[in-house]
């Protein structure tokens, strides 16, 4: 059901539009290791750097939003996440000149948007 909360000021927020639908921190380096997940079935290592999530339950439609982070021995790099599907979506690490893509020991992604 929905639920309404009160928030600053006069402002309320809807919490089941406003939860996150799902998030992934994966050791991305050689074999990609989960470290924890919400809403995700698994992750298939694409190649060099690229990766694909699977959601346990499936997103609404494609017009879901998403936030990202990465690091690679304490440096931040570029993460793209893109071909967002209901089911899944694809995540590319890449160097800071965007030239190339690049393992990560840390790659951290989480979704917003309206479950089926």
């Amino acid at each position: 059901g929905q639920i309404t909360a009160q928030g600053e000021g006069t402002a309320t927020t809807n919490l089941q539009q406003g939860l996150i639908k799902f998030w992934l921190n994966i050791d991305g380096q050689s074999t990609i290791s989960t470290r924890d997940s919400f809403n995700i079935s698994g992750v298939t290592d694409v190649g060099e750097g690229q990766y694909t999530p699977a959601y346990t339950n499936v997103m609404g439609n494609a017009n879901y939003s998403i936030g990202n982070n990465t690091d690679y021995d304490g440096v931040e790099f570029a993460i793209n996440c893109k071909n967002l599907a209901t089911n899944q979506h694809s995540i590319q690490t890449v160097d800071t000149d965007i030239s190339s893509y690049h393992d990560h020991d840390i790659v951290m992604v989480n979704g917003m948007g309206d479950l089926a």
